[in-house]
């Protein structure tokens, strides 16, 4: 797992906000109620947030190398009592992403290492923490906030074309 600062500027974080909040207003997210994943809405694919892939791509690509390709991407808003429960990604999303751009609590994202050894860490606005997705198993415990809280989180995606299938 590999903690990255300041991948995003506040400017950027605001568009990206902005975006969700819209979306979520006009009831174009869909939202998230199941054993896996819950208290929250998300969409994938969003042109804004695909706007961005650029600027995240140039801080990752010293880890991902130079054969990684761009898979998708996943935005999403968390309300109190969200959570995630322990998973590794599907193949295909080799290396994940995940870039806050909105947190008015900490939730740190927790990380099974290739070592075995278990990381937990909030990621600031702006940042994100890069992990092997299909072979780091990784959660988030209960989101504890006020109702009026939330956290928004984008996640960027790429596979890698000489992977097998995990």
């Amino acid at each position: 797992m590999h903690y990255l600062k300041a991948i995003l500027n506040p400017a950027q974080c605001g568009f990206l906000n902005n975006t969700l909040v819209a979306l979520l207003r006009s009831g174009r997210l869909d939202w998230t109620q199941d054993d896996y994943v819950r208290d929250c809405c998300g969409l994938g694919d969003i042109p804004q947030v695909d706007e961005f892939y650029d600027t995240v791509e140039r801080q990752v690509r010293p880890f991902i190398g130079p054969t990684a390709i761009r898979a998708n991407s996943y935005s999403r808003i968390y309300f109190k009592g969200a959570y995630l429960k322990p998973h590794v990604d599907r193949p295909g999303l080799d290396w994940t992403l995940s870039l806050c751009s909105f947190a008015e609590v900490e939730w740190p994202i927790s990380a099974q290492g290739l070592d075995y050894r278990i990381a937990s860490v909030p990621i600031a606005p702006g940042d994100g923490v890069l992990m092997r997705g299909t072979r780091q198993v990784h959660w988030r415990e209960e989101l504890r906030c006020r109702p009026d809280q939330l956290v928004i989180q984008h996640f960027y995606h790429w596979s890698e074309p000489s992977a097998k299938a995990e």
